[in-house]
């Protein structure tokens, strides 16, 4: 054998260190690229799920704002709001009534509480909130104004951190 034929033996192909070597360096590379990829797809399906929740809290609130203030759903009878609690039925893939503090059923992804409160124009007048309701039974033309309020809260944990939590509130004047 002469020495150009040894030579051009040696510099074909890769040597197995250098292929053991490449390998690994794949690997470790991988190692700090997949949690980048876990994340994004559990950021994905929180985004997802807050987004859909948040699309309900909106259409709610819409919903009670076209009803009008006379309504007899917005009648206080006693105390100083009207409150309801629902959960979302994943399977029906509807809202359902619950008690308020029941405990909600195994699976339940958001619980959606829709508050009711109305407030004569003189509360503005003190501190420019509205902070003193008017109790039930207060003749109608001693309210002037109606808080409806929606909150949404996610039940599941996500391995980002807690339950989300969407709150909506408006305020119209009659």
């Amino acid at each position: 054998m002469n020495r150009h034929s040894i030579r051009r033996r040696a510099e074909r192909g890769f040597s197995l260190i250098e292929a053991l070597f490449a390998g690994v360096l794949v690997l470790v590379m991988m190692l700090f690229i997949l949690p980048l990829f876990t994340r994004a797809m559990s950021q994905n399906v929180a985004g997802r799920e807050s987004s859909i929740a948040s699309t309900h809290g909106k259409w709610t609130l819409e919903e009670l704002n076209q009803l009008p203030l006379d309504r007899r759903q917005f009648e206080l009878t006693s105390g100083d709001e009207l409150v309801e609690c629902k959960y979302w039925d994943r399977a029906a893939k509807a809202w359902v009534d619950q008690a308020c503090g029941d405990s909600l059923p195994a699976g339940t992804l958001w619980h959606r509480e829709t508050r009711y409160q109305q407030f004569a124009i003189s509360d503005l007048m003190d501190d420019r909130e509205l902070n003193t309701p008017t109790p039930g039974g207060t003749p109608f033309e001693f309210v002037h104004l109606r808080e409806l309020a929606v909150e949404i809260q996610g039940e599941r944990s996500n391995p980002l951190g807690p339950a989300r939590r969407l709150d909506f509130v408006t305020v119209r004047g009659f």
